[in-house]
């Protein structure tokens, strides 16, 4: 549920702000609220901020593009069947 989902996320970035990490990527895929679908959230460290080389975007990790100007919600709306 919603609930424990938020648990887990407040959970992780504890840990991720203990191991240091500074910068990360956020996404969760939530269904209708009154459903029993699976709900999904994938966080992903960013690398060190003073890196530039290592840094990795939302984009690429959850929408498979490097093109920052577009919008994964709004082609995967246009491409529905």
């Amino acid at each position: 549920n919603i609930a424990e989902l938020a648990k887990s996320i407040s959970y992780i970035l504890k840990r991720y702000h203990e191991m240091g990490v500074r910068s990360f990527n956020a996404a969760l895929f939530i269904p209708p609220l009154r459903t029993t679908d699976i709900l999904i959230a994938r966080i992903v460290d960013r690398g060190d901020l003073s890196v530039k080389t290592s840094d990795i975007g939302g984009m690429e990790l959850y929408a498979g593009t490097s093109v920052v100007s577009t919008d994964p919600f709004v082609l995967a709306e246009m491409l529905k069947i």
